[in-house]
């Protein structure tokens, strides 16, 4: 008893210092509190002048006249302005390696590289917190992008996966010939038909294998009921002549006309060479007993056993298990696709390949998404009619007046499409891991060709709906993630640099501990 009340004890205090633990993570966690700053919150509405709670990795508390939680962590950012992270719908930011022709598997996560400090400072320091990571660019089929946040870890690494395998990449080769681009598309065609066939392959087989079962399932029930019956009728009492039970035949009554009292049927019986004969009473006609291999009636029923046996045989050898198709992984990936389990992008700079991509779309009914679209204006009416989206790449680049694939860009191409009723987004290309930095200048750029959109819309809001993680990121509200970046002023000024950056309600970016090497990876 007293070792037990030692237990007792020790036991009580343990469990209240686990409770504490727990209340400190929890419930006595410090709030941040951004006080006196602008927010706008991305889908175009604005508080002047609000205070943000954060805590638990999301927005708590937003508005004018939120109070500071107890033992809060207050920073008054009077004159700063807050905005959503901003969404790069269209990256390779810290994409150490691309796929080729021959990757089609290739997971764009998987060449993540988490290290990559550099890349991922220059990204923040212009405000980006969310980007869409292309596994590659080469003709054909690519693999599978993510979606990723730039989540800081203890170990000092960065990104978390927002949204794994979130589209199949493929890519019709915008810089290639037009003869190669339409070889590519009749290549990708082909493996789309191709995963059907193998889907009919597979059904076929498990038609196969259902009535293989219920062959094998009847002939066992056979079995097993042959069996049950030759059992039975072994246990059947036998009845023999020197059975006491069994009744006595009736002697038949004497007659002078009795045959055997003859003596010819006498010398017949009494003959040692007529053992094997048997003797008709009526005519004296001899009968041969019919020995295994003759003809009598034992030996025709001995026949057909065999052939029974032979056709059974027979049946048991035909009765084989259907054997199942290869596994093809990139079939069941391209049925996916046209399960629609996953999108599709399409990488497709010229009208040819953007027409090629409506078509795939429509044959085999793919939620499509098309990258690029340079020429995207040309056939604006086409595009219209389905419901497919856009992202552009960047509106202003050196590459745009050197390079054939952009040979027919003509600035105000974006306002068509937005006129069309096209939904659509700008990202910074996938041109590079440090090209992310660019973002909210292609924005901006994008939004000077049409008046009907805000820059900063396109690459929060408008660009969450078109990767379709609209309650992910994008947007300020309570509840929601606290992705937000801090602008020394608004953030179309150009003078305006980002200050302070927070992703899960974490501080991951601080201009005043950027030592602003601005290096590579």
């Amino acid at each position: 008893m007293r070792q037990l009340r030692m237990i007792r004890s020790i036991s009580i205090p343990l469990c209240v210092l686990a409770f504490v633990q727990v209340a400190h993570g929890q419930l006595f966690e410090r709030a941040t509190v951004l006080e006196n700053v602008r927010i706008l919150r991305g889908d175009g509405r604005v508080v002047e002048r609000g205070s943000m709670v954060i805590k638990g990795g999301r927005v708590v508390g937003m508005g004018t006249d939120v109070k500071a939680p107890f033992l809060s962590s207050r920073h008054d950012l009077t004159g700063r302005t807050v905005t959503p992270g901003l969404i790069d719908a269209w990256s390779t930011l810290g994409l150490l390696h691309e796929s080729n022709e021959s990757a089609a598997l290739g997971r764009g996560w998987d060449g993540f590289d988490p290290y990559a400090r550099n890349v991922f400072r220059e990204a923040l320091r212009n405000g980006v917190t969310t980007f869409y990571l292309t596994p590659g660019r080469s003709p054909g089929i690519n693999g599978v992008g993510a979606i990723v946040k730039l989540v800081a870890h203890d170990d000092g690494s960065m990104g978390a996966l927002v949204a794994d395998d979130t589209a199949l990449a493929i890519s019709f080769g915008p810089a290639d010939s037009p003869i190669k681009r339409l070889k590519t598309f009749e290549e990708v065609r082909k493996q789309f038909r191709d995963a059907l066939e193998y889907r009919e392959s597979l059904e076929d087989y498990e038609e196969d294998l259902k009535e293989y079962l219920e062959k094998l399932e009847a002939r066992r029930k056979e079995k097993d009921d042959a069996e049950k019956k030759e059992a039975d009728e072994k246990e059947k009492p036998v009845d023999t002549e020197d059975s006491e039970d069994s009744p006595k035949p009736t002697p038949k009554p004497e007659s002078d006309d009795d045959p055997e009292d003859e003596p010819g049927i006498r010398g017949l019986l009494s003959d040692n060479k007529m053992s094997r004969h048997v003797v008709n009473r009526k005519t004296f006609r001899q009968k041969p007993f019919a020995d295994d291999g003759g003809d009598g009636e034992n030996g025709k029923d001995d026949k057909k056993e065999n052939g029974n046996g032979e056709d059974k045989d027979k049946e048991e050898e035909e009765l084989t298990k259907p054997e199942k198709p290869a596994i093809d992984r990139v079939s069941e990936l391209l049925l996916q696709a046209i399960d629609h389990e996953l999108d599709v992008r399409i990488l497709a700079q010229r009208s040819d390949g953007i027409i090629n991509a409506l078509a795939l779309a429509e044959e085999f009914n793919l939620d499509v998404l098309i990258e690029g679209a340079t020429e995207a204006y040309l056939v604006a009416s086409a595009i219209a009619d389905t419901d497919i989206k856009l992202v552009f790449g960047p509106g202003s680049h050196s590459e745009i007046f050197r390079s054939n694939q952009f040979r027919r860009y003509r600035h105000g191409h974006i306002d068509v499409l937005q006129r069309a009723g096209v939904p659509w987004t700008v990202s910074s290309g996938a041109r590079s891991s440090m090209a992310a930095r660019f973002v909210s200048f292609h924005a901006q750029m994008a939004a000077s060709q049409t008046d009907d959109v805000n820059w900063l819309s396109l690459v929060t809001t408008q660009a969450a709906m078109v990767l379709g993680i609209p309650h992910r990121a994008g947007l300020l509200a309570v509840g929601r993630a606290a992705d937000l970046v801090v602008w020394s002023s608004d953030p179309s000024d150009p003078g305006s640099v980002v200050e302070r950056v927070y992703v899960a309600g974490k501080l991951v970016y601080d201009h005043k501990d950027d030592v602003g090497d601005g290096g590579g990876q």
